[in-house]
């Protein structure tokens, strides 16, 4: 038994008998936990679902319950006491979320969620097979292929993902206070607009559509300052950094309510697009 996954379900099944329940809204939870039980890798599952804006909330709550069971330092003593807890800690967020899904949005949901997990382990076994492949390779420039492939593995690892994304952002948010004086080179604006571009197709090809959108939109801001069409004003930055914060906590699965920098990243974002379109 995957003792890891059995917490997760029996918390979600805790939590949804202290709510007073529809049939239909038990039956969304009977979804919930037949799709979960039949998941192998549950830490990456809930990674995707935190991309779904209708998931947000409640898969940030059950991340906190994953790494709670996944630690090494688990009191057994207390768990049955921590599990209660942990039950009473969800209950709030499963309301919500049972207030706002009906039992055909649901299936849509996870088929996506689905989806976007084949398509991260399919690019991730890709780059296992080419690297096979390039070991076989005696050429002159076996070398240059294999750091391409192993550069390839990073990029389709799951734990490398999150060091890649997490890898900037303290230099970008360094590099934020510089933009209203215009205190930077030309060789500063295309090193952070770079690395945020890259990251930002990165997210979007592995699926990861709400990371991939924070960057995107950190993208065009930047190239929209660079060439005098919008000014770096502090309303502007601190939309930036609500980008920053929504990559970060769900990056890092923090247990933060980021509904409001969401909002607030979204909203400057399509008023960039709106920017965009009219300037060209």
């Amino acid at each position: 038994m995957n003792y890891i996954k059995e917490y997760i379900i029996q918390s979600i099944l805790c939590a949804s008998n202290n709510l007073r329940l529809s049939s239909e809204k038990i039956e969304i939870v009977t979804l919930l936990r037949q799709y979960l039980e039949k998941e192998d890798d549950i830490a990456l599952i809930l990674f995707i679902m935190k991309q779904k804006t209708e998931l947000a909330k409640f898969s940030l709550k059950l991340d906190a319950l994953l790494k709670y069971i996944s630690s090494d330092r688990i009191d057994y003593l207390k768990v049955s006491d921590t599990f209660k807890e942990h039950c009473h800690f969800i209950t709030k967020e499963l309301g919500s979320l049972l207030d706002i899904l009906s039992s055909s949005s649901i299936k849509v949901l996870l088929e996506s969620v689905t989806e976007k997990k084949i398509l991260f382990l399919q690019k991730r076994q890709n780059g296992k097979d080419d690297l096979s492949r390039n070991e076989k390779n005696d050429s002159k420039t076996k070398s240059e292929n294999l750091n391409e492939v192993e550069e390839t593995k990073e990029e389709f690892s799951f734990e490398d993902y999150e060091k890649k994304i997490l890898k900037p952002i303290k230099k970008f948010d360094d590099f934020l206070n510089k933009l209203p004086t215009l205190n930077y080179t030309e060789k500063d604006i295309n090193e952070v607009t770079d690395f945020v571009k890259l990251n930002a197709d990165l997210s979007v090809n592995l699926g990861f559509d709400i990371i991939g959108e924070m960057h995107h939109t950190l993208f065009k801001a930047l190239k929209l300052i660079h060439d005098r069409k919008i000014a770096a004003t502090k309303e502007t930055i601190e939309s930036m950094r609500a980008c920053l914060i929504v990559i970060v906590v769900v990056v890092r699965r923090k247990d933060v309510d980021i509904s409001k920098y969401l909002k607030k990243a979204e909203v400057f974002g399509r008023s960039l697009s709106k920017n965009t379109k009219e300037l060209s």
